[in-house]
């Protein structure tokens, strides 16, 4: 299982994710690395809408539905081990298998293999593959993990166990379904494409010894054999019709062009140069000779191979720009696989049990909810606010974070205090990335985090990305459920980018409604409102641009109604085709916590205690949001 496991930068940058050998399906998005997303290609003075948007469409997709995978073959029973052994030894085998499946995917997990009885020897040295074949062998280690899973008695596991089981089951059954999608698949996406970061994989690449900076050049000197893999991927592609829109390819906004370009003219002083020469420098069991030796290795293969691989790519991507496809949605395109591609993605990234046309209702409720939160604090503003001149910060990234922990910490569970370090982009990356980013801690060493930030001294609104990638959300959540006794690890290392990201604007909505002292609430709340509204209204785009074929046209119409400039409704237009999922992580799982969130406080009235619900909705772990609901149902039911 070579797939690439690319870091996707999820939305605030990252994290989704994370891109990968074996265990990923090619059409999911791992959640490595968790990114605060950009703001949405609606204006912020223009997003407020002028009348209330009503239009749901009531017409469900046509994808051909697939059944469940049944087992190809009745496992042996392990009779010596009763069923929660036997599900401990399954969590245990599926998440040393996967980890294992390259280098780079162990990198992102472990810190200390040896630990953990792992033989860093035997593990793959690659960057992965787009091959079919390799696909296949994906396809076929997660059908051999769900025949071992299911010959496990479900009914006699504990309440977490049944949890761990239903979401690796429920990622084995879709990451199966994915095969008959091969091609879809579009790896080369503005901010979040293997273009960006795979840079950003050698630089948080952990070198600690010898062995590690050997393996570091070996990745790297496999940079040209993996770009030349991804362009035939690409040319298979474009001979199904789906190559990448022109916009895309060469805009003159955000291009991969420009991102191939950003690297490509930095080739004698790329930042991954002083990365490298940094970390030998600090390794103790080397001679002086063996780290020049290094460092003019890595220096020769930057500015040869890897330069030369970003070169040939951007030039056979050149050579496929007659392939370009319209900027037209998935129904209008033509082609039945990919239209049957964008639902079950749709469906698969929400993970949620529900339909499209449900989880376009869910997101239009949401955009009330936000107008209803701009309005109303606009109101006890007494005026409009003004988002042209915002200034919301603390002062330093330290006094920021203090002000979070002061008015965070008293509503929401304790978690134990960790080591946290932020890191500033690189310059040649700073253009193609989010605001921030998170990079998700490894399973023994979680006390160690690391928040990158892109330009912050340009951030007018640091303070809302603290509060989205460290104190109190994306950090806090990830330490929670590390620090958490008894959680699968298989399920933590499942985690959607949808899950993380829908904490992560929980706590920007905490961040406004509990601040205090120089920070007006109001005016936050005004803020978060705001561009949640543009989240929403972007991922619904997605929805109807692409499900049920809104034309550029009626598009521009739909959205200037609501107060989008004709321009940003045209950019709104083809951001859902060319990048038609980036927005979703962030809206819906917004739109669906918010939602599991209101309707426990409506049930409880004045027994609703917060901090609990917090709480109870955090102890289910990672999980798809209709298992979350159902416990917390349960909870609720607990409480009355």
């Amino acid at each position: 299982m070579k797939r690439f496991t690319a870091w996707l930068l999820v939305l605030v940058m990252l994290l989704g994710s994370a891109l990968a050998c074996a265990p990923k399906a090619q059409t999911s998005e791992p959640a490595q690395v968790v990114e605060q997303a950009t703001a949405a290609p609606t204006a912020k003075s223009t997003a407020v809408p002028t009348e209330e948007p009503t239009e749901i469409p009531t017409e469900e997709p046509t994808a051909t539905p697939e059944p469940t995978p049944e087992p190809t073959s009745t496992p042996e029973p392990t009779p010596a081990l009763p069923p929660q052994e036997a599900f401990e030894q399954f969590d245990h085998d599926f998440f040393i298998e996967y980890v294992t499946t390259d280098l780079t995917t162990l990198k992102q997990f472990v810190k200390n293999p040896e630990a953990l009885g792992i033989d860093i020897n035997d593990v793959e040295i690659t960057l992965g593959s787009f091959s079919k074949e390799d696909d296949e062998e994906t396809r076929q280690w997660y059908q051999e993990k769900l025949d071992q899973l299911r010959a496990i008695d479900r009914s006699q596991l504990t309440e977490a166990q049944q949890m761990a089981y239903d979401v690796i089951e429920r990622e084995c059954v879709q990451t199966i379904e994915s095969a008959k999608f091969y091609g879809c698949y579009e790896p080369l996406r503005i901010i979040v494409g293997v273009q960006t970061n795979l840079p950003l994989e050698f630089w948080f690449f952990d070198i600690n010894n010898k062995w590690d900076a050997e393996a570091y050049l070996k990745l790297l000197a496999d940079v040209p054999r993996f770009y030349a893999d991804l362009l035939e991927y690409e040319k298979y592609r474009a001979e199904m019709g789906l190559f990448m829109t022109e916009d895309s390819l060469c805009g003159t906004d955000k291009s991969v062009m420009k991102d191939l370009d950003s690297i490509i003219e930095a080739r004698d002083s790329i930042f991954l140069i002083k990365t490298f020469n940094d970390a030998v420098d600090k390794l103790t069991d080397i001679t002086p000779e063996e780290a020049a030796d290094l460092k003019a290795r890595n220096l020769s293969l930057l500015t040869n191979e890897f330069y030369q691989a970003h070169v040939d790519l951007k030039a056979g991507l050149e050579e496929l720009k007659p392939y370009c496809r319209k900027v037209i949605g998935a129904k209008k395109c033509g082609n039945d696989l990919y239209y049957d591609y964008y639902t079950f993605t749709l469906e698969t990234l929400c993970n949620d049990g529900k339909t499209p046309s449900e989880i376009a209702e869910l997101l239009m409720n949401q955009v009330g909810k936000s107008a209803d939160d701009y309005f109303g604090a606009q109101k006890a503003l007494g005026d409009a606010p003004d988002f042209n001149h915002i200034n919301v910060t603390m002062g330093s990234i330290e006094d920021n974070v203090n002000y979070l922990h002061e008015i965070l910490d008293p509503i929401l569970p304790e978690i134990p205090e960790v080591n946290v370090v932020y890191q500033n982009v690189p310059e040649e990356l700073s253009d193609m990335l989010s605001p921030a980013a998170y990079l998700n801690p490894s399973f023994d060493d979680w006390q160690n985090n690391l928040i990158i930030l892109n330009k912050p001294e340009t951030d007018d609104n640091i303070l809302s990305t603290l509060a989205h990638e460290g104190f109190n959300g994306h950090l806090y959540q990830f330490i929670y459920h590390r620090s958490m006794p008894g959680l699968s690890w298989s399920q933590q290392m499942l985690e959607s980018t949808c899950y993380a990201e829908g904490w992560s604007q929980e706590s920007e909505r905490l961040l406004a409604r509990y601040a205090k002292g120089a920070q007006n609430p109001n005016y936050l709340m005004a803020l978060h409102a705001n561009d949640q509204y543009s989240l929403e209204l972007v991922a619904y785009a997605s929805v109807v641009v692409n499900l049920y074929d809104y034309t550029q046209t009626q598009c521009v119409n739909y959205f200037k109604r609501l107060g989008i400039t004709e321009k940003g409704a045209r950019d709104i237009y083809q951001f859902s085709v060319d990048n038609p999922f980036y927005y979703m992580n962030y809206a819906y799982s917004y739109a669906r916590l918010q939602d599991i969130y209101d309707t426990a406080k409506q049930k409880l009235g004045k027994a609703f205690d917060e901090k609990a619900f917090f709480k109870a909705y955090l102890d289910c772990g990672p999980a798809p949001f209709d298992l979350i609901d159902a416990r917390i149902d349960a909870w609720v039911a607990e409480q009355k």
